[in-house]
């Protein structure tokens, strides 16, 4: 079956699944928040704002779509800082930012993939991209694209998924 044509309610199932392992990374991995506010629903847009801290991973196989982890620099601020060890030196931390925002991209979407649905079997994972920018929006190019968002202590995020 072909992804463009699996329904609303399995793409919207799986931008939830992202928004769980995200959470759960940031609860339990970094304990770096105690709880995840919603904001508004998994919904199909048109257009999506991206936040400062975007992270692009593109999946193929079972699943052809291309998965955008987008987060306050707050948040990605505290992101960094969780992940490297303790003492890291303020230098090294801004140095490693890009790659240890992919990197945690990495952890995110490879546990969520492990929670896919059979259906979605097969998955290769592209090498995430991360980048710092500002005003970005990302449209849709003609095919779905779902998001959803959430609030933590620390900033917003939202995870998109074009299909």
């Amino acid at each position: 079956m072909n992804v463009r044509s699996r329904s609303a309610m399995t793409l919207r199932n799986l931008v939830r699944l992202f928004m769980q392992r995200t959470a759960d990374f940031l609860q339990h991995d970094l304990q770096l928040i105690k709880r995840l506010q919603p904001v508004g629903q998994i919904a199909r847009v048109d257009e999506v704002a991206l936040k400062d801290v975007v992270a692009v991973v593109k999946l193929a196989g079972g699943l052809p779509a291309t998965i955008i982890l987008s987060f306050d620099d707050s948040l990605a601020q505290e992101i960094v800082r969780g992940y490297l060890p303790d003492g890291t030196p303020d230098k090294e931390l801004d140095s490693l930012f890009n790659d240890t925002m992919a990197e945690v991209a990495n952890v995110i979407v490879a546990n969520s993939i492990m929670k896919f649905p059979r259906e979605f079997d097969q998955i290769t994972v592209s090498v995430p991209k991360a980048l710092r920018h500002q005003n970005v929006k990302l449209r849709n190019m003609g095919d779905d694209l779902w998001t959803a968002e959430a609030t933590t202590s620390h900033g917003n995020f939202n995870i998109s998924l074009q299909v």
